[in-house]
C-alpha cells in the first residue's frame, strides 16, 4: 500500500464519523410541484411533509417513528393504495445538534391546522411523534434566548408555550406544501427587539445547529437486505431518472403499430379478443390483454416467479473492492477501511469522493484524485491516453477539485480506464444524474453499470418477461445494464442502420421461437405466455419514448433496442 496515499486519506477522513440510526419515516415518492390536497386518500396514515429537490420536485414523506416496525405498516399501507416506490427512511438523528426552540402548541396530524396564528410569529417548524404533531418557533441560539422571546409568544394567545432544546435533525420546516391552500410566504420577520434577542437565520449557522440537513441525514432502510442507501439530492436531474420511477404510460389509441397487432393476434388465439385485427390499441385489445393475463396459467406462474425475484441487488461482480463501492453510503466506515486496503486508482478516487462530499475542497482530495487519475494511466503513453480511451481527463494536467460535478465525471472514465468489469454503483448514478449521462453519451463510452440502475423493470410485463427469458434461455448472463440505463436516462434516435439491425433480430427471434414452439406442447404454453409480455411491454415501452418526443418509428427502434438489452443474452440461442 503506498504510504502517502495512507497518509493522505487518514487526514481526508478523520472528521468522519458513524451513523447513528434511530427515527424512521417512510417516503411515499418523489414529486413534481406536489399539493398537499393530492395526498388525501393517505392523510389518515400520519403527518405528511415535503422536502425539497431539485427542478421544482419534492421527497413526500409520512411520519417520524421511533418503531420501524410502525414505519414498515406505514409503508405496506402506502404501497396497497398505490404508491409503489414508497420505502422506509432512517433519520440520522447524530448528524443533528440540539437547538433551542420554544413549542407553541400540540395538534394532532388529523386536525386541519390553521397555520395563519403561527406564521405571524416567524419561523415555524414542526415536530412529528406518533399522531401528535408538535408546532415549534425558532432557531434560538441557546434557550436563554429562548427565554427572553418567550413572553412575546405568550402575549400572541399561546399562554402554554414554552422553550425547550430538541435535535435540529428532527425538525421539518413548515413550507408551501405543508401550508396546502394557504399560501402565505415564509419570510422571516425582523422584530424590532436587540441583538441579544434576535434570532438567527443565516443558513450557514441553522446548518451547524441541526437545520437544513436533508442531503445527509435520511438513508433508505430495506428490511430484507443489510444495503442502506443514502437518499442525496441530484443536481438538475429530474425526479423521475433520480429515483429510477417510471409509471405506465397512457397507451396511444390512435398510432397503428405492428407492436399491437401482433399483441392482437396473440389475444386471438388465446379466444380474449374477437375485434379486428387492425394495429390500434383500442378499449378491446386492452380488455383482451387484462383477461389473457389473469387466465393464462403460465403467465401468472412466472408472474409470481417475477414478484419473488425482483428486484435484484444490481451488480453480479461481488468482489471486495465493488462491494466497498457498493457499500459507501450506506456503510461508510467499513467501506472506507476496504478502500485503504485497495490500492487500485478507483479505490482512491472514491476516497477523495467521499472526503469531498463530508467536508468540500481541499488540496488532500486534489492530491488523491490526481493520484488515482496517474496511476490509471500508467499503461499507456501519456500523450495518447485521453484519445485512446475517449475521455476528457489529460492525464498530463493537475486538476484542483472545486466542483463534486467533476470529479463525478473523472470517476466515471476512471471505470473505463480502468476496465476490469468493476461496476458504477447505482447510487452513484441516483445521485449524479446528469453527470453520469454525459459520461455516458461520449462516443463509444462504455461506462460499467450495475444491472438495475433503471426504471423499466418496475414495469409488471418487463419482469414476466425477464422471468420467461431466464427460464428458457441458455445463459443466466445478465441483461445489458449500462445500455438500459442508457436508454432509460438519455436516449438518442437510433440510426437507420441500427433500427434496421434491431428489425432484423426481432424477426428472426420471434421465427426461431415460432419454430421451437411446435416442438412441444409446453413449449407452446411458454411461448404464448411470451408474447403477451414482450408485445404488451413493446407497446408501452413504445409509448414511453413517444411521451418524451420521439416519433413513433424512432420509439419502435427505441423500444426494440430495450428488449434487446433486457433478454437479448438470455435468447440468443434463438437468434
Amino acid at each position: 500500500m503506498n504510504k502517502s496515499f495512507l497518509g493522505l486519506i487518514t487526514i481526508l477522513l478523520t472528521p468522519l464519523f458513524l451513523l447513528a440510526n434511530d427515527h424512521y419515516a417512510v417516503q411515499v415518492g418523489v414529486f413534481l410541484n406536489p399539493r398537499l390536497s393530492d395526498f388525501n386518500t393517505i392523510d389518515h396514515l400520519g403527518y405528511l411533509y415535503a422536502e425539497e429537490d431539485e427542478g421544482n420536485t419534492y421527497r413526500v414523506f409520512v411520519g417520524d417513528f421511533d418503531d420501524v416496525r410502525e414505519a414498515e405498516n406505514i409503508e405496506r399501507q402506502l404501497k396497497k393504495s398505490g404508491y409503489l416506490d414508497a420505502f422506509v427512511a432512517v433519520r440520522n438523528t447524530q448528524f443533528g445538534k440540539p437547538v433551542a426552540v420554544i413549542q407553541m402548541a400540540t395538534r394532532s396530524f388529523k386536525e386541519d391546522i390553521n397555520w395563519e396564528p403561527f406564521l405571524d410569529l416567524g419561523e415555524v417548524y414542526v415536530l412529528s411523534e406518533g399522531n401528535q404533531v408538535k408546532i415549534v418557533t425558532g432557531v434560538y441560539r441557546d434557550l436563554n434566548e429562548a427565554k427572553v422571546d418567550l413572553k412575546r409568544i405568550r402575549m400572541s394567545g399561546f399562554s402554554d408555550a414554552f422553550p425547550k432544546i430538541v435535535n435540529g435533525a428532527r425538525l421539518h420546516e413548515l413550507g408551501a406544501f405543508e401550508l396546502g391552500d394557504y399560501k402565505k410566504a415564509l419570510i422571516p420577520i425582523a422584530f424590532d427587539a436587540s441583538p441579544s434577542t434576535t434570532r438567527t437565520n443565516n443558513s450557514d449557522d441553522l446548518r451547524s445547529r441541526g437545520q437544513q440537513l436533508e442531503d445527509r441525514n435520511v438513508i433508505s432502510y430495506d428490511r430484507s437486505s443489510s444495503e442502506r442507501i443514502l437518499v442525496e439530492k441530484s443536481p438538475n436531474a429530474s425526479a423521475m431518472a433520480t429515483n429510477f420511477e417510471l409509471p405506465l404510460p397512457r397507451i396511444r389509441t390512435n398510432v397503428k403499430r405492428q407492436s399491437v397487432l401482433d399483441l392482437q393476434k396473440a389475444l386471438k388465439s388465446m379466444g380474449t379478443y374477437n375485434s379486428s385485427l387492425d394495429g390500434y390499441y383500442g378499449d378491446g385489445t386492452a380488455s383482451g390483454f387484462e383477461q389473457a393475463a389473469n387466465s393464462n396459467a403460465t403467465f401468472r406462474k412466472y408472474m409470481t416467479l417475477a414478484e419473488n425475484t425482483f428486484p435484484t441487488n444490481g451488480t453480479t461482480r461481488t468482489n471486495n473492492l465493488q462491494n466497498a463501492l457498493n457499500n459507501l453510503p450506506s456503510n461508510p466506515a467499513s467501506s472506507l477501511v476496504a478502500l485503504e486496503g485497495d490500492n487500485s486508482p478507483l479505490a482512491k478516487a472514491y476516497s477523495a469522493y467521499w472526503a469531498f462530499q463530508m467536508n468540500g475542497a481541499s488540496r488532500g482530495v486534489n492530491d488523491v484524485m490526481n493520484m488515482a487519475i496517474a496511476e490509471a494511466f500508467q499503461r499507456q503513453p501519456r500523450n495518447s491516453a485521453a484519445a485512446y480511451y475517449n475521455v476528457s481527463i489529460d492525464p498530463r494536467s493537475t486538476y484542483a477539485y472545486q466542483d463534486i460535478n467533476q470529479i463525478v465525471r473523472h470517476i466515471a472514465e476512471l471505470h473505463q480506464i480502468q476496465g476490469d468489469r468493476i461496476y458504477l454503483p447505482c447510487w452513484m448514478m441516483t445521485r449524479h444524474t446528469e453527470e453520469i449521462s454525459k459520461s455516458m453519451n461520449r462516443s463509444s463510452m462504455n461506462v460499467y453499470v450495475s444491472q438495475d440502475c433503471n426504471g423499466f423493470f418496475q414495469w409488471e410485463t418487463s419482469r414476466v418477461l425477464k422471468s420467461i427469458a431466464e427460464d428458457i434461455g441458455t445463459t443466466r448472463a445478465a441483461q445489458d445494464g449500462a445500455a438500459l440505463t442508457r436508454l432509460y436516462l438519455s436516449p438518442t434516435a437510433l440510426s437507420q442502420i441500427e433500427a434496421q439491425g434491431l428489425n432484423a433480430w426481432n424477426n428472426l427471434l420471434w421465427q426461431n421461437l415460432s419454430t421451437w414452439q411446435t416442438r412441444d406442447p409446453l413449449h407452446q404454453k411458454i411461448i404464448s405466455a411470451m408474447q403477451l409480455a414482450y408485445f404488451q411491454t413493446q407497446v408501452q415501452l413504445e409509448d414511453h419514448f413517444m411521451d418524451k418526443g420521439f416519433s413513433a418509428p424512432q420509439s419502435k427502434s427505441l423500444a426494440l433496442a430495450v428488449l434487446k438489452a433486457m433478454v437479448g443474452d438470455h435468447l440468443d440461442r434463438f437468434v
